[in-house]
């Protein structure tokens, strides 16, 4: 009886039209089933990667902030004293890691020491990675973070 079954088949005229049209690509549906697959997954990862995009310059910006306070604290242990409000940005330098750029600042002739020095330098820890424009004040160079040096006294630093 199997026999026979299989026998029947192989004269059925349709199956063999089937099995000599072997198939050599995709279909247009199914090419649109996969683009519209794909975009749904991109539409549901998009917010979490820029969630975590975020997050990391989040965190990147409470590092720097840190690390300026970190610098401000051996400053003042070596000191005695913060450093004077003009110039905390200069004087933090060596406390950074960024003794190349104190260095050449100590030898200007400007009328604020160091200023010369800095205004053009990129100090990364200056600057928070959310903010793609840091700010330009005179006298201060680029940074996005503010000092206090008194009442009544604050400079971009």
């Amino acid at each position: 009886m199997l026999a026979e079954r299989k026998h029947a088949r192989s004269h059925c005229p349709l199956a063999e039209i089937l099995v000599r049209q072997a198939r050599t690509g995709i279909t247009l549906i199914e090419l649109l089933v996969v683009i519209t697959v794909f975009s749904i997954l991109m539409a549901l990862l998009m917010p979490a990667l820029m969630s975590a995009r975020q997050t990391a310059q989040s965190t990147q910006c409470s590092n720097n902030l840190k690390q300026i306070g970190i610098a401000l604290t051996s400053y003042e242990l070596e000191w005695e004293q913060y450093p004077n409000g003009l110039t905390f940005k200069f004087a933090l330098l060596p406390y950074l890691g960024h003794d190349e750029v104190y260095r050449s600042g100590e030898s200007t002739a400007s009328g604020v020491l160091g200023y010369e020095a800095i205004k053009d330098a990129v100090i990364p820890v200056y600057y928070c990675p959310s903010d793609r424009a840091p700010t330009r004040v005179a006298g201060a160079g680029r940074a996005n973070y503010a000092g206090c040096f008194g009442p009544g006294h604050w400079q971009m630093g």
